[in-house]
Order: structure tokens, then sequence, then C-alpha cells
């Protein structure tokens, strides 16, 4: 809460009832941002596909044939393909609720097919009740994936967008890792997939691990240390184009 006279900064720290976890204002509306307002920026209206990284995932290696996720996407309509699954988790009465307003069924759980497909377990019940199931869900990784835009700003997904991120603004409980997998789980499963299990082992480091996956880290786990011991060795053309740039340490587990 904002005390009288108190100047408000994105470094503000919010706190939202019903939810442990207290967030600066500026990470906040990011995951609003990403969530809605991104899917009809002007920039990306002539595009089909964005290819998302957070600015804190960073390259190891090239992408050379047949390492292409890019290809991968393009030659199977995919409307989502992610480098990472499950990474934090989407529960709770209000989501159960926010979900069945807008595609009245409820998302029970959600894991992975043996090929690497969404597999969500919906409702079976066509109730407007939302004691059918209470959603507990993992969850997309928003660190690095490619969505099909032409998908996620389709009328129905940009009035699921809406509903997520109401009814005020710069809400953290539901982010954009809720607001990209949700749809995809619940209308598209099976073209939403895996890059690991599709044999892309891209090695994209995040916060001290490879791929953002917490049983694989890389050595040593800070980006700058790892860039200086390896790259050279490991992708001379990466050296040679970010050696003059490569400043940030990471945040390491």
């Amino acid at each position: 809460h904002v005390k009288p006279h108190e100047v408000l900064t994105w470094d503000h720290i919010c706190c939202e009832e019903g939810y442990a976890h207290c967030t600066g204002l500026g990470y906040a509306w990011q995951s609003e941002f990403r969530s809605y307002q991104i899917w009809t920026q002007s920039a990306l209206q002539d595009y089909k596909y964005m290819l998302w990284v957070d600015s804190d995932a960073l390259m190891t290696q090239p992408w050379t044939p047949p390492m292409d996720p890019l290809k991968l996407m393009v030659d199977h309509d995919l409307v989502l393909l992610f480098d990472n699954f499950p990474k934090g988790n989407g529960k709770g009465k209000a989501l159960t609720h926010k979900i069945k307003q807008v595609y009245n069924t409820s998302l029970c759980s959600l894991t992975l097919t043996p090929q690497g497909h969404l597999n969500p377990r919906l409702s079976s019940s066509s109730s407007s009740n939302d004691n059918d199931c209470q959603t507990n869900l993992g969850l997309v990784h928003g660190m690095f994936h490619i969505t099909n835009l032409e998908f996620y700003r389709s009328e129905l997904q940009m009035t699921w967008a809406q509903v997520l991120t109401s009814p005020y603004h710069f809400q953290r409980q539901f982010d954009d890792q809720i607001a990209v997998t949700v749809p995809a789980a619940i209308l598209a499963p099976d073209r939403a997939w895996d890059m690991r299990l599709q044999g892309l082992n891209l090695s994209v480091w995040h916060n001290g691990d490879r791929d953002g996956k917490a049983k694989e880290p890389l050595r040593p786990r800070g980006y700058k240390m790892w860039f200086r011991k390896n790259i050279e060795t490991l992708w001379p053309e990466g050296y040679a184009a970010c050696k003059s740039v490569v400043h940030y340490g990471g945040r390491r587990r």
C-alpha cells in the first residue's frame, strides 16, 4: 500500500491479498504486459511467430541444423514450443473460476505425454459449478518459448488474457506463464510441444541451470565466469561476437 505523499516508483513492492509473494511494481507490470498487452502490439502485427527469450536467459551454443526450433514450430504448425516444463504452478479457486468463465471447463492438472505434448486433465462436468475440480497445474516456463501469434491474439484468447489480468492492474499471481499455458493446454495440447522431447537440446542458461532445469546446473554457475572459461572453445563465433558485451554475472540459486 502507498502511504500518503509517498512517491510510487517501479521499485515499489506490492502485495496481493490471498497471495503469499510480494513483488516489485515493475516486475508485476511486465508480467501483465506479457499476459495481455503484448499480443496486440503494432510491432508484432505482421508476424505469425514470436520467439521470447528473457534478458537473463543466455545462449551457450549455436543453433545449427537440425537444432532449429523455429523450423520445428513452422513445419508442424504448432501454437507453442517451450524449453522447460513444469516451472511454477497455477492453482486456486480464483484461477479455476477464470478458466471456467472463458472456456466453460475446468483445467484440473497438466502433464506431458511421452511424445512431449501437453496432456491436460479437463473436468468431465459441464456444470457451471467451480467445484468439479480445483486447478493445480504445472506451467510452461516463461524464460524461453515460441508462440503462434495468430492463436494467442484470436478473439477467444484475448478474452482469456483480459479476464486473467482483471479486475485490477499489476497482479503478480496471474502471470504470463499461466496466460500462455492455459489456452494451449485446453484448445491445442497436441500442438504444444516440449523442445527436449523433440530432440532440441539448446542448453539455454537461466539462473545457473541448463534450459531452466534445476537438476542440470552449468558449472561454474555464474554466466560471466562460465562464458570466460568455456565459450571460446565451444562456440568461437559466439565468443567473438559477444566477448565485449557479456557483463552479466547472473542470479544463482
